[in-house]
């Protein structure tokens, strides 16, 4: 699976034992079922950008926008009359927001205790068929230390659904405010299938000063 806003993809080509190097070599993203081309796919290299002229190499991609609904992708190696090399790939995007909009009980970001932080976390799988079972969220501080995680099925830390997965859905998370915590808030990224490379992230900024004794 390639996800769309995530990290860098990389791909390769070798035309030492074929027919020499052709020039004027691109990427482009194709929709599988149709043929037809997805307009900014590529993010960089866009699908006008020649790729480096060795006739071995590799390049780093990043996916920049999908078609609603569709998971099956090809990307091509094209010159400008032919198509050298293709590659067909499943392609998802997850769109992730840690947010602290008070829930539906009118719990503040922070207790009035100061003990305790409140965020809601929510995310969407596109297309939703990329979703599973062990999708997962974790909540990082500002200094890349964990804090707290969900499955997306329950919104619990240990316990998942042996039903469908859930490719929408919030949930209110509550834990402890550090001691000397870092300055700055928390960041919420996005774990496919409990694979720990993230694919989708948000940030919330906390200003502490606005909470005395923090």
């Amino acid at each position: 699976m390639i996800w769309a806003g995530s990290a860098s993809h990389t791909i390769c080509w070798d035309f030492t034992a074929g027919e020499g190097n052709p020039s004027d070599r691109h990427l482009a993203l194709y929709d599988t079922a149709t043929g037809e081309v997805v307009d900014g796919g590529f993010a960089i290299p866009d699908q006008h950008t020649v790729l480096p002229p060795e006739a071995a190499g590799c390049t780093e991609f990043y996916i920049g926008h999908l078609k609603p609904g569709v998971l099956d992708y090809t990307i091509k190696m094209e010159g400008p009359d032919r198509t050298y090399a293709t590659r067909n790939y499943k392609m998802a995007q997850a769109v992730i927001d840690i947010d602290y909009s008070p829930n539906s009980n009118g719990a503040s970001l922070i207790n009035d205790a100061h003990t305790e932080v409140t965020f809601r976390i929510s995310w969407h799988v596109l297309p939703a068929e990329a979703a599973t079972l062990l999708d997962a969220i974790a909540i990082w501080n500002t200094h890349g230390g964990y804090v707290d995680f969900l499955l997306t099925t329950t919104g619990e830390k240990w316990y998942y659904s042996n039903g469908k997965p859930q490719a929408s859905g919030f949930k209110d998370v509550t834990f402890p405010i550090e001691a000397n915590h870092p300055p700055g808030g928390y960041t919420a990224k996005f774990y496919s299938n409990f694979v720990w490379s993230n694919v989708g992230i948000s940030t919330s900024f906390i200003n502490w000063e606005d909470y005395p004794g923090l």
